[in-house]
Order: C-alpha cells, then structure tokens, then sequence
C-alpha cells in the first residue's frame, strides 16, 4: 500500500514542489520530513527527503561561499555526447581509470578520498568526446562524499562502476548498488516504471502495459491527492500504487552502466568478470589492465549511450560537415530540422539522406524518416 501520509504531509508537499527558491523548499521539506508517520512504510521516504536536504543545504552553502569568493561550483554540467561518472569505494583505482580515459594527471594515491568533488575531463572517441567525472568514493552511512557522488550519478548518462578486484567483489557491488538504489538510482530493469509527465490542461489520463495492479481511477486519485491534476501517467509492468507514489515523490531512474576491473592480472582475470557478470548481469565488464580498454570503453559507452552521429551537406555540395550532431538512437529527419533552426519546419520540403538507413545515397525522404549512426542528411526547404 502506499505510505497513506497524512493530508497535511501531502499538502507540504505539493508546497514544496512549487517553491520558488531553494532556502524555502529546503524548509517546507523539513516541514514534510517532520510530518512524514515514522513507521517501516515511510522508512525509504523519510531516507529520500533526508538526502533532499542535505543536498539542497550543500547548495546553500556552496552558492554562500562563491558569493564571497572563497568556494567552487561542485556541479558538473554536462557537455560533449555524453557524461559518465566513475563509481567506486575507496582505492578503487578510479581516479587512473579516470586519467587514462582523458589524458589528464589528477591526483591518484592510495590516499583514502582524494578526490573531494566531482571532477570533469574529456575523452576522445571516434569525432566526439565523452565527458568523464572522477566522483569522491562511496562508503557506508550519509555522507558528504557519498551524496556527491550520488547526485552526480543521477545526472549521468551513464555509470561506470569500478571494482577493485583485491578487494571483496561482493562486498563493492553490494555497496554501491544498494547506495544508488537509495538515492532512486537503478542499475537494472524495474519491475514496473512509472513516469509521470506533468501538462497544463487535459485532467489526468493513464497509458498502462503489463498488467498494472491499480486502476487509472485509483491512480488519478492519488496524483490529485499530490495537487497533481494534469498529467500524463505511463506505466509499464505490474505497477501498483506504491510505484506510482514513489514516481511522484522520489523520481527513481533507471541507468545504463558498465563495470570497469581494476587491479587484475590475467590469472585472476577471468574468475572476477564471470562473477561480476553474474551480480551485474546488464552491465558489461571491462578489464582496465588490458592494452585495448581505451577503445573498448569508448564502444561499450557509446553503444549504452543510446546515441547517433549525424551529418549535415549543404545543398550542392559534396563534403559533409566536419562534426556531426549528436540525436538518441531512434531520432527522425525532424529531429534534425529542429537541431539545425526550428523555423526550418514551416518550409521543409523534403531531405537527402545518404547512409545505412536508406537503400541507396541520396534517397529522398521526409520528415518521419528514422535515421542512423553515420547518416549524411541535406535538407531541401522552400
């Protein structure tokens, strides 16, 4: 069942969401979190609105201290094709992970924490770059540490774990799985999705495959009981309304990854990928200390990523452009009208795509057509 809160809980809530700034969320959440039953069923809540806090009061301070001078931003915005983040537990090796991918020379001793905050650098691959983040280390318990490196994974396009293979292979993924899925962030399929995408107008309707267990009535009930009352509700798998509640108060996501062995020789190699393929089963394993890891690594993240290159020709001639623009997988000819001007639609003709999603170069196609990794496109308009 849901964690049935209180009206009032629910009204701080809905308070909460629509704050204007940070110190007032940062307090009508205490509101809540204080409102909140203290039972077993509101215990993963209670932890989710604990960390709320302590990030928002992390923000607080940092935006505090830059205004005097004396701090650094600690948010890391994305760029290139896609963002990264190295997880691990302490002298993990992430921060030569780190090094090698981007060429820099960050710090990296068997120091415990020596990285203290998220720190960026970029990776060639192919004709794009990938944005790497070196985060601090996980370990057990609410922490500074921990919660910089959670709030960056969130922000990921995708997870790197890395595994010290001298260390106890289960005790690290058990760690960093169950720090993630506390902070709502998963490294597997759920069994049921919800999302939630709020609108303007339209009430609440509900688009459900799988066999959810609660009806789209019981469902709208519960988003107005949150001041929810125009959004589009899509559900997939046998969700209930706990899984509903939890998609309005605590966002889970769901995040490709992929594991990265560290301190491996050849001999114990192969033991650990095959237990790691096991504990991890979506995520595919890499070994560090082989002399191909680079480009593997540079495949396998650009693969997860779920994005294509596209490049665009102006009209009569023959080289395309140098770099191309980076669409997720499954991304049509309109997609990059709208990349290129958004006004380009209103007198849109027609595209020229040469490439491997057409049967041959220069087939003429039109705004609906799905495109491919590689694809050439030259947009005729009027």
């Amino acid at each position: 069942m849901p964690t049935n809160l209180p009206p009032q809980a629910q009204a701080l809530w809905v308070k909460a969401q629509e704050a204007k700034t940070k110190q007032e969320k940062l307090e009508l959440l205490e509101q809540f979190l204080s409102a909140i039953p203290d039972h077993k069923g509101t215990e993963k809540l209670r932890h989710q609105i604990r960390h709320q806090i302590a990030v928002l009061k992390e923000e607080l301070e940092e935006e505090r201290m830059r205004r005097k001078g004396k701090g650094v931003s600690y948010l890391v915005e994305k760029e290139g094709a896609a963002q990264i983040a190295l997880i691990g537990v302490p002298d993990s090796g992430k921060t030569l992970v780190f090094n090698t991918l981007t060429g820099l020379n960050h710090p990296s001793t068997s120091v415990n924490f020596e990285t203290q905050r998220p720190t960026p650098g970029m990776m060639v691959y192919l004709d794009l770059m990938f944005q790497i983040v070196d985060t601090p280390s996980i370990f057990e318990g609410q922490n500074r540490f921990t919660s910089l490196a959670t709030t960056t994974a969130r922000n990921a396009d995708v997870i790197a774990l890395v595994i010290d293979s001298t260390q106890a292979i289960e005790a690290q993924v058990a760690l960093l799985t169950s720090v993630l899925e506390r902070n709502h962030v998963f490294l597997r399929p759920l069994k049921a999705q919800v999302k939630i995408i709020k609108r303007a107008t339209g009430g609440v309707n509900v688009m459900a495959t799988g066999n959810p267990k609660c009806t789209n009535k019981e469902v709208a009930e519960l988003l107005r009981q949150y001041g929810i009352t125009n959004a589009l509700v899509v559900i997939n798998g046998p969700a209930d309304l706990d899984d509903v509640e939890a998609a309005v108060l605590q966002g889970s996501l769901v995040k490709p990854s992929v594991v990265v062995l560290t301190k491996s020789d050849s001999l114990s190699s192969q033991n650990a990928i095959q237990k790691l393929e096991k504990l991890l089963p979506y995520s595919p394993v890499l070994n560090f200390s082989t002399n191909e890891f680079k480009q593997k690594f540079g495949e396998t993240v650009f693969s997860l990523a779920q994005i294509i290159r596209i490049y665009t020709k102006p009209l009569n001639e023959k080289s395309r452009s140098a770099r191309p623009l980076i669409l997720k997988k499954g991304s049509t000819v309109m997609d990059v009208v709208k990349s290129v001007h958004s006004k380009l639609l209103e007198t849109f003709e027609y595209a020229r795509v040469w490439g491997s999603s057409v049967k041959f170069g220069g087939a003429k196609v039109g705004l609906d057509h799905e495109l491919a990794d590689g694809d050439v496109i030259e947009i005729h308009a009027r």
